[in-house]
């Protein structure tokens, strides 16, 4: 297994280096300069003319030059001595563009107009956008920089106070790294010579020829490589006169293409699976085809004595696992599939599941399930699955485990829909190892399918031939195969352990909604909307403890109501909804299938004289009386740097009161200087304090990635929610209670 892993891997890191992207070439270069590769860690190896850069390659000049020629609109970046750059093409929102990072030294940079790319200069200190330019950059990461324009104009803005500056021919913007700007007139002394003036160039038009034909000869010779390493046939000779830029075949090789391409992301750290800390090592492929995505989680995770933990490897459904996404479309068309992890997701207006997630307990538990959306006419279908794992099983258990299914139909401006929500069994979220059905927490043996059952706690099953004595009174009950000899006449045993293929516990909802569009301009859209249903389950009683009496009481399924609610949205960065809710016979959970569904789906509530008996999420939430009140959210996009969203819902009645608040803030890459990425999030919903953070309800965390340069980025990912193991109404925060659930992802990534 260990080499059928290694050589999956292997082909995989095999296949990112063929469709790796070819960014530039060197045209010239002399002296002492050395290229470090995506993949390599070192410079190693010396740049030579005609040389093709890939996407994070790196170039440091110690002595000497070296003039690098942008592939796509044949723009220059030459660089002196002393000067260490990293190349690379991106695409963002704002479109396809060259990023140059300058770690340390000076560069002359000679944009071309009428480029068809963007360009953007990074240092540690500073960003330059450039408009068809030329200009050097002179930057030390403990000063600043100096941006000295030549022609056209440069944007400069500091990483650390935001604040852009504009220079244009003639001028020097000044960015020092304590967060001043400033634009003046240039001092002539302070230009850089061209590194190239020094050599025996031959005049500017037999160079401009020269390096034009080495970058055409470069584009060519690599994307043949590139076609030949991939089995496909060599393009045909161009036909293009060679002094004339070969853009439009490129333009028409990228529209037959699709957009296709492959990226590859490679992550290297710690993290926390069931207690235990592992290194993980991870590829994740990412391979587009027009409207086709496949996503992959390669993940080895390796304990302190370099063993592979096995969990991962052990089964042929655990191939399922790998996969993270196959994706057709996005939602909103008219075929939208999804098929691994899910996020989000929503059906109908959230009366019953809103925001649900199949991931909350990755990477410890994988779930592969699907998001399937289809319109035809006026007609459209939505169908959610959350864990392919739970479709059979067992037992008189059988089902599809958590799944959705919602119908809509259109009749002018107005929208009917109808939602049908349901878990098959709940139990399916108790743990279970060794797949036999018994929970691990009531499981004597929940690493051995085998057993289950230790009377006498001696470490040898009830079950087992070498168990002489199952009570452990000294009397031996198991002495012959056909208990000839048997001693003992009366043998104790413990109850046989709760079985979740023989105790199936559903609990569903059936909802119809209805929508109407009150205003539908650019600036400003409104819609009217209202959505009511009914629960619905197969559990008729359950137990709970009265003053330190355990008994008995009917489990009730309720019907609960919004109406009216609006949902708004202004302006492109704002968006507002408010909800009135009523639940007229009581008994009822707004929002039960949520993020924190999965993480609260049953548990264990330990009765005295009774021990561990199972208690659902529904049987912890759905008994209070009939109530009115209040639902609330805001979402912003503050100027485009902060994103922020956040709910609260207020129900009373006369007995009681529900509450709960919703919150998520993150910020835009590189708003703080090196964070690609950061956001926190908390949940609590359906509870009675919203700001009694320590128990049960509770989902928080948060995730920062930094960069590190060179395509290297660290993340940082922190998860944490409460269960109460032993239902005491208490959480335990000590060490080893198991009522403090946390994760904890520390990961190196690298792109290719």
């Amino acid at each position: 297994m260990k080499k059928l892993v290694t050589l999956f891997i292997f082909a995989l890191i095999l296949v990112g280096g063929v469709y790796a992207d070819k960014v530039a070439v060197i045209s010239k270069v002399q002296g002492d300069v050395l290229i470090q590769k995506a993949e390599d860690f070192d410079y190693s190896t010396p740049v030579t003319m005609g040389m093709i850069l890939d996407n994070n390659d790196q170039i440091k000049v110690n002595d000497g030059f070296a003039v690098m020629l942008l592939l796509d609109d044949k723009s220059q970046v030459k660089l002196r001595e002393n000067t260490e750059v990293a190349v690379t093409m991106v695409e963002d929102i704002g479109g396809t563009g060259y990023h140059v990072r300058l770690e340390y030294g000076q560069a002359l940079t000679k944009y071309a107009k009428g480029a068809e790319f963007g360009f953007q200069l990074h240092t540690p200190t500073s960003v330059a956008s450039i408009k068809g330019t030329e200009f050097w950059t002179i930057t030390d990461p403990e000063t600043g920089d100096q941006v000295i324009v030549l022609e056209g104009l440069v944007d400069v803005m500091n990483n650390l106070t935001g604040m852009i500056s504009t220079g244009g021919a003639g001028q020097t913007v000044n960015s020092s790294s304590d967060g001043y700007i400033d634009t003046g007139d240039t001092d002539e002394s302070t230009i850089p010579a061209d590194p190239e003036s020094d050599t025996d160039g031959t005049g500017d038009a037999t160079e401009e020829e020269s390096e034009e034909e080495v970058a055409e000869t470069a584009a060519g010779d690599s994307t043949e490589t590139a076609d030949a390493d991939a089995g496909m046939p060599t393009a045909p000779p161009s036909t293009v006169d060679t002094t004339t830029p070969a853009e439009e075949p490129e333009e028409e090789a990228e529209e037959e293409g699709d957009g296709g391409g492959l990226a590859m992301d490679a992550g290297f750290g710690a993290v926390t699976i069931d207690g235990q800390l592992y290194n993980q090592i991870a590829l994740r492929p990412d391979i587009s085809f027009g409207k086709l995505g496949v996503g992959l989680d390669i993940v080895i995770y390796m304990d302190q004595d370099g063993n592979i933990r096995k969990d991962e490897w052990n089964e042929a459904k655990d191939v399922i696992d790998k996969i993270m996404y196959v994706r057709w479309g996005e939602p909103g068309d008219p075929l939208y599939v999804r098929v691994g992890t899910l996020e989000n997701v929503v059906l109908g207006y959230g009366l019953f599941m809103n925001g649900y997630s199949n991931m909350m307990e990755y990477p410890s538990v994988r779930k592969t399930g699907h998001h399937i959306g289809l319109k035809f006419g006026n007609f459209g279908i939505e169908n959610v699955v959350a864990n392919y794992k739970e479709f059979s099983f067992s037992g008189e258990s059988t089902g599809l485990g958590i799944m959705g299914l919602r119908g809509t139909f259109s009749l002018g401006k107005l929208t009917f829909g109808s939602t049908l929500i349901m878990d098959n069994n709940q139990y399916l979220g108790l743990k279970d190892d060794d797949g036999d059905y018994i929970p691990n927490l009531v499981d004597d043996f929940p690493d051995e399918a085998e057993y289950s059952k230790d009377s006498d706690g001696d470490g040898r099953p009830d079950n087992s031939p070498d168990e002489w004595d199952i009570d452990g009174d000294g009397k031996t009950d198991n002495y012959t195969p056909d208990h000839s000899r048997d001693w003992d006449d009366e043998i104790t045993r413990k109850p046989d352990p709760f079985d979740i293929s023989e105790n199936p516990s559903t609990v569903g909802g059936l909802s119809v909604d209805i929508a109407y569009p009150i205003l539908n301009m650019d600036k400003l859209k409104l819609i009217l909307f209202a959505e009511a249903g009914q629960y619905f389950g197969t559990a008729d009683s359950m137990y709970y403890d009265d003053n330190g009496v355990v008994r008995q009481k009917l489990v009730e399924y309720g019907m609960g109501a919004t109406a009216p609610g609006l949902r708004a949205q202004i302006f492109n960065f704002l968006t507002a909804s408010v909800e009135f809710r009523i639940t007229p016979t009581g008994n009822f959970v707004y929002g039960l299938f949520d993020r924190n569904y999965d993480l609260e789906r049953v548990g264990f509530v330990d009765y005295a004289g009774m021990g561990l008996t199972p208690r659902t999420r529904y049987e912890k939430l759905y008994d209070n009386s009939s109530m009115m009140g209040v639902f609330g959210s805001v979402g912003a996009d503050v100027l485009g740097l902060i994103n922020l969203q956040a709910g609260y819902q207020h129900m009373t009645s006369d007995e009681s009161e529900v509450k709960g608040i919703q919150g998520v803030i993150g910020i835009a890459p590189n708003l703080i200087p090196k964070v690609e990425a950061a956001n926190a999030y908390i949940l609590r919903m359906n509870v009675d304090d919203p700001f009694d953070i320590v128990s049960e309800g509770t989902l928080l965390g948060y995730k920062v990635t930094i960069g590190l340069g060179g395509g290297a980025t660290l993340t940082w990912d922190f998860r944490q929610s409460y269960i109460d193991l032993d239902g005491n109404g208490e959480i335990d925060t000590d060490a080893g209670s198991g009522e403090v659930v946390a994760q904890t992802s520390i990961e190196t990534g690298f792109s290719f």
